[in-house]
């Protein structure tokens, strides 16, 4: 109501159910997986269906900074602190990260300022992008993972109005003040693990994700009880290590997002809730633990 309907975003939602009963939605595709969850189990990380041209809606209320169609969405003071670089990419340093946007100042490959970001999961990779002076961006969405041609594709197809010159500036804007950036960006800050408490054992061990939508291949099956290929499998470990409780992600998560987390130390911010450096969280309160909001099944 705040955003998708005032953008007109008319094929873009979160609901659960009507994603369910939308029989033209894109199915996820991944290697040695037969079927993916309709839905992604993370919520808050993703979860929405949406088609390229809505979200090519969204990347022109970035490039006019709150505005579209002539009625303003966003508050414009809003959009500048989204844009406003804050810190700066650990392995880049020429890339900073502002509100959920990257903003990317690479040279000799970018001589212009380019603002994006990307996804991954379960199947589906995103990547939307603009350089916010000349109006122009691209959105590649994909139901197959992994792929790595899809941000090549993106940026070939705004590179060559923009380096070529077939585009003109039509929005300059003031460089923005990287000074106020509060170093590498990387999670929290002030994250300290908490010593390793003995009671913390029952915690300790393999934790399998529960899918309810999740089946693998059958050679994917053969490859693992052959090949000992478990680490593919879509589980956690926690355990202790160096007097702190610490948690590794399986490289199925490498399939998923990407990339997957080794060996991170956890704070405990709350009896039996604790939380990474890259704000990773694992939760044991709750009926069924949870990791990232992936519910967890101990083996």
């Amino acid at each position: 109501e705040r955003l998708f309907t005032p953008l007109g975003m008319s094929n873009t939602t979160a609901d659960r159910q009507e994603i369910l009963d939308n029989s033209e939605r894109a199915i996820g595709h991944m290697m040695g997986v037969a079927k993916v969850p309709v839905v992604y189990p993370a919520l808050g990380a993703g979860s929405i269906y949406s088609t390229a041209r809505d979200i090519a809606r969204l990347v022109q209320l970035h490039i006019s900074q709150g505005t579209l169609d002539g009625r303003s969405v966003v508050d414009r003071s809003l959009m500048e602190t989204i844009h406003a670089p804050a810190g700066i990419i650990r392995t880049d340093p020429n890339v900073y990260y502002g509100q959920g946007i990257l903003i990317d100042k690479r040279s000799p490959e970018r001589t212009e300022t380019l603002l994006w970001h990307d996804g991954a999961g379960f199947g589906f990779l995103s990547f939307l992008h603009w350089y916010p002076e000349y109006g122009v961006g691209a959105v590649v969405l994909t139901n197959k993972l992994p792929n790595s041609a899809m941000g090549n594709l993106a940026l070939a197809l705004t590179d060559k109005l923009v380096k070529g010159r077939i585009v003109e500036k039509r929005f300059p804007r003031d460089e923005p003040d990287y000074h106020p950036c509060v170093g590498t960006w990387w999670g929290w800050a002030d994250h300290k693990p908490t010593p390793y408490k003995p009671e913390w054992r029952q915690y300790c061990g393999t934790h399998s994700l529960r899918f309810s939508e999740y089946k693998l291949e059958w050679w994917a099956h053969v490859a693992i009880l052959v090949m000992g290929r478990d680490e593919y499998t879509p589980r956690i470990t926690v355990f202790e290590k160096d007097s702190a409780l610490c948690v590794t992600e399986s490289k199925f998560f490498d399939m998923v997002n990407g990339l997957h987390s080794s060996n991170e130390n956890l704070q405990e911010v709350k009896p039996g809730v604790f939380i990474t450096k890259g704000g990773g969280t694992l939760d044991f309160t709750r009926e069924v633990p949870t990791w990232c909001n992936y519910r967890l099944e101990k083996r």
